[in-house]
């Protein structure tokens, strides 16, 4: 048995302690994932809207990568193309910035929908990896 950093051996309050803080993050995790359910049904598209989404990463990859090109476009030597190599720095960076807002929305208008429709939380599973405790939230519709 795994003794506590003062020495002392876990009791059975410790572990119900525990059992009872997990019970609550999944019941708030329950309650969280009704109230954006309930508030995607009223309107708030935007809760849909992600940063992380596939649609700007995917964005902002392709303006890197064709700002890349553009600044090697001519070269036609290694020394040319390595002389390149700090403007297509600056012009991946700047295609960076410019992807952010431009990958949101592509991600409002084309990819995303804020209308749940039918949608319904079917199961919240808890599930840990390492230290961090998260829930996943299966949903059917």
């Amino acid at each position: 048995m795994t003794r506590h950093t003062d020495g002392s051996e876990p009791r059975l309050d410790d572990a119900l302690a525990a059992l009872r803080e997990d019970e609550l993050k999944e019941k708030a995790a329950e309650a969280a994932s009704a109230r954006v359910l309930q508030r995607l049904r009223a309107g708030e598209r935007s809760l849909a809207i992600h940063p992380n989404c596939g649609t700007n990463l995917v964005t902002s990859g392709m303006a890197a990568g064709l700002a890349g090109a553009l600044a090697m476009s001519g070269a036609s030597s290694r020394r040319e193309r390595f002389e390149r190599i700090p403007l297509a720095g600056m012009l991946a960076t700047a295609a960076l910035l410019l992807a952010r807002p431009l990958g949101t929305r592509i991600q409002q208008r084309f990819t995303t929908s804020g209308d749940p429709g039918n949608l319904e939380v079917v199961e919240i599973r808890p599930s840990q990896r390492g230290n961090l405790k998260a829930f996943r939230v299966v949903t059917r519709g």
